[in-house]
C-alpha cells in the first residue's frame, strides 16, 4: 500500500510539472464534466506508471464509484494549527446528481455573458460552480487541483485572473480556503440531506467554523479583472498630406 509520504513525494514531483504544463496553454473548448476528466486524466496521468500500487490508487479522468444508497460519503480533514477537525459530506456520485451538475454547467456558464460581469457578479458565480463541483467531488483523488485549475481556465476565458497562489501563501491562508471550501459543500449537503439527523449531523460539522471566512470573500481576493491595455495610434503623415489635410479642414 502506498504510504502519504510516497503519494506527497509523487504527486510533488509529476502533478505540479504538469499543472505548469496546463498553465502554459489557452484552452479554447466547452466548460463541462468532460473537461473537468481531461484535467484530472492530464495531472495524474504519469503516477499509474510508477508501478503497480501505484496503477491501483490512481484513476486518472475516471469518475468515483456510486456510493450505496444511505450511505454517506464522507471526509475529516485535520489542519495544522486549528484545533477542530472538519467533516466534509460529499455528492453519493449517482446518474441523478451527475446529470444535475452536467446540466448546471450547461446552463449557466456562458461566456460572452461572464465577460461583461462586473466583478462582484463573476465572483458570486464562480463561487457557485466551485461549491458544485466540489460537492459532486467526482474523483477518488485529486479534486481540489482539478476543480482549481477548470475554475482557473474558465476565469481566463471570460477576462478574468484567478490566482489561487494567494490562497497558498502560508498555512494560515491554506486553511482559510480549506474551511470555506468544506462550509460550501457542507451547505450544499445540508440542503440535499436525506434525513433530519443527517441535517442535524451536517450542522455540528459546520457550526465550529461559523465564524470563519466564506468561500466566496476568499475568491473575491483572488479574482480579478484582465486589464485590456489600449494603444495609442499616432499617424505619420508627409508635408503634402498635412496641406491636403489643411485644405480639407477649410
Amino acid at each position: 500500500m502506498i504510504t502519504n509520504k510516497e503519494k506527497n513525494l509523487a504527486e510533488g514531483t509529476f502533478v505540479s510539472l504538469r499543472l505548469s504544463e496546463l498553465k502554459s496553454k489557452i484552452y479554447d473548448g466547452d466548460f463541462n464534466l468532460k473537461r473537468l476528466q481531461e484535467i484530472n486524466q492530464y495531472l495524474f496521468q504519469d503516477l499509474p506508471k510508477l508501478g503497480k500500487e501505484y496503477a491501483e490508487f490512481y484513476k486518472p479522468g475516471i469518475f468515483r464509484q456510486e456510493v450505496a444508497k444511505g450511505v454517506i460519503w464522507t471526509k475529516s480533514r485535520k489542519m495544522p494549527g486549528i484545533k477542530y477537525t472538519s467533516n466534509i459530506v460529499y455528492s453519493n456520485m449517482d446518474k441523478q446528481i451527475i446529470n444535475e451538475t452536467e446540466k448546471y454547467l450547461k446552463d449557466n456558464i456562458d461566456i460572452n455573458k461572464m465577460k461583461r460581469m462586473q466583478t462582484k457578479t463573476f465572483v458570486k458565480k464562480m463561487t457557485e460552480i466551485y461549491s458544485k463541483l466540489d460537492y459532486l467531488h467526482p474523483f477518488r483523488d485529486g479534486n481540489s487541483r482539478t476543480i482549481r485549475e477548470f475554475n482557473r481556465e474558465l476565469a481566463l476565458k471570460a477576462g478574468f485572473e484567478m490566482n489561487w497562489e494567494k490562497s497558498n501563501l502560508n498555512q494560515e491562508k491554506r486553511n482559510e480556503l480549506y474551511i470555506a471550501r468544506d462550509l460550501a459543500v457542507n451547505k450544499i449537503a445540508y440542503d440535499r440531506a436525506f434525513s433530519m439527523e443527517l441535517k442535524y449531523d451536517i450542522e455540528m460539522y459546520m457550526k465550529p467554523f461559523k465564524n470563519c471566512k466564506k468561500l466566496e470573500e476568499i475568491l473575491s481576493e483572488n479574482i480579478e479583472k484582465i486589464k485590456v491595455k489600449k494603444q495609442k495610434i499616432v499617424m505619420s503623415f508627409s508635408d503634402k498630406d498635412k496641406s491636403n489635410n489643411r485644405n480639407m479642414g477649410r
